[in-house]
């Protein structure tokens, strides 16, 4: 159905409320991608912490996407975005695209809840994890227009609840990086456009540095191949819709 097309453009989010997760491309976007640039290269403090805390720039870009809450979305429950394992499988990083008042239902952290320890307690029960969260204090990212927050994404947080009377429009860019040192499941399907090409940290910078002097790198046919490979894919597995999108291709 023509109708379901635009959701290809989102993915999953926790509690779906006035809240939603937007894919982000990056062939054609050259706002987006100065704004990469402008993170990754012409500043090299995000890309050091996260080739020190993930052991090398192999790691490769998991999602790109707009987290985007309305007045009226309701808090989140307290969740990491993966379940413990010894080596962290993702830094996340949040940009505010504008200041983030307490009313628009910003994002809590739980410091120093990424251990298997903290897992383990806030995995026994109820009752265990009711007397985690007292115990536990989080801290609240109340970011200004521009600023980000970076994170283990074992770590413990939630959105908050963006309010109807005093809330207003919050919307988060936001980009993670899988360690390929991680080698168990990582328990979710990255935010990340079909077609996008699989690019390593080194990769990503080495393509914003060139979009930055001359033509779009991310127009290079890799986003439309990926694409037809997982048509293909569909399509062996008898999937009428991708044999029928290969056709017409």
């Amino acid at each position: 159905d023509n109708n379901d097309e635009w959701r290809k453009y989102f993915a999953d989010v926790l509690l779906k409320k006035a809240r939603c997760d937007l894919l982000l491309p990056l062939r054609g976007e050259p706002t987006l991608q100065a704004a990469l640039h402008e993170l990754l290269v012409t500043s090299n403090l995000l890309s050091s912490i996260l080739i020190t805390a993930l052991g090398g720039d192999d790691a490769t870009l998991y999602e790109l996407s707009a987290l985007i809450s309305e007045p009226g979305s309701p808090r989140q429950p307290v969740h990491p975005d993966n379940p413990h394992q010894e080596h962290p499988p993702l830094f996340t990083v949040f940009i505010a695209l504008q200041d983030i008042t307490a009313h628009m239902g910003p994002t809590s952290f739980i410091p120093k809840s990424h251990t298997a320890e903290a897992h383990a307690v806030f995995n026994e029960g109820v009752p265990q994890r009711d007397r985690f969260l007292q115990q536990n204090p989080s801290v609240v990212a109340l970011l200004q227009a521009g600023d980000a927050s970076l994170f283990d994404s074992r770590t413990m947080h939630c959105g908050g609840a963006n309010e109807e009377r005093d809330g207003a429009t919050r919307v988060l860019l936001y980009l993670s990086f899988r360690n390929p040192r991680a080698t168990q499941s990582i328990g979710n399907v990255g935010s990340l456009l079909p077609g996008l090409p699989c690019l390593t940290l080194r990769e990503l910078r080495t393509k914003l540095a060139a979009a930055a002097v001359g033509p779009d790198p991310f127009a290079d046919g890799r986003e439309e191949e990926d694409a037809r490979r997982t048509l293909r894919r569909a399509a062996a597995r008898g999937d009428a819709r991708a044999q029928l999108e290969l056709g017409l291709r």
